[in-house]
């Protein structure tokens, strides 16, 4: 009961940021449901860019900057959200937990699926195309990067022309529905994870032991 008394107060005092997230991103008729609520953590660095919601919002269905994990301090959490002209779209319930990062590019495009959950303190970086499937949920401190934030150039000469060809290109990330991505893994750009994998951020002793032993 006590939990639940500190949740309803944190998301009362979290209301007026609530209202101008929304009232800034979508038109009134769609701001006054209030389908995205953001909790009084939550930094908003940039709001230059397109938010998505499915045609028929519900109330309070995307939850950013919500939820408790153990291990992180809550209170000191600071939830970023970063669109610098890029798109931000969900298609259903979401729930980005406490110290998530966001950071959207000009032609960015990050789309998160029906129930989608991260836990605390991860960040997602997109300045291509990231896509993470309905019903999957990300753990604690994983990064998703689809760019490498420079150029790497190579310089042909052709009939004494110079031309540079870029050799990183930034590339999406697809995860699919029913996947679990365990903590601290670091998606790059160009991956991409079937429906329903697992996927692990570290060996499993056994398996460590296991290859130590035969070497």
């Amino acid at each position: 009961m006590k939990f639940n008394i500190i949740k309803l107060c944190d998301y009362i005092i979290s209301l007026p940021k609530s209202i101008y997230f929304c009232l800034k991103m979508f038109p009134l008729r769609i701001a006054l449901r209030l389908p995205i609520i953001v909790s009084r953590h939550v930094w908003l660095e940039e709001l230059d860019g397109k938010v998505e919601l499915p045609e028929y919002p519900k109330f309070a269905g995307v939850h950013i900057g919500f939820g408790r994990v153990g291990i992180f301090d809550y209170d000191r959490a600071r939830t970023i959200i970063q669109i610098s002209g890029g798109t931000l779209s969900f298609s259903g319930k979401a729930s980005l937990g406490q110290g998530t990062k966001i950071s959207i590019g000009p032609k960015g495009h990050l789309i998160f699926g029906n129930n989608v959950c991260i836990t605390a303190e991860s960040s997602i970086i997109c300045y291509d195309r990231i896509e993470i499937g309905d019903d999957s949920m990300i753990s604690w401190e994983c990064q998703f990067m689809d760019t490498d934030f420079h150029s790497i150039l190579q310089s042909n000469i052709q009939s004494g022309v110079t031309s540079n060809v870029l050799l990183n290109p930034n590339a999406p990330i697809h995860i699919g529905k029913h996947c679990w991505i365990c903590s601290r893994c670091m998606i790059l750009k160009g991956s991409n994870l079937k429906d329903n994998c697992v996927l692990g951020g570290a060996v499993p002793f056994a398996l460590s032991h296991m290859m130590n032993t035969a070497c």
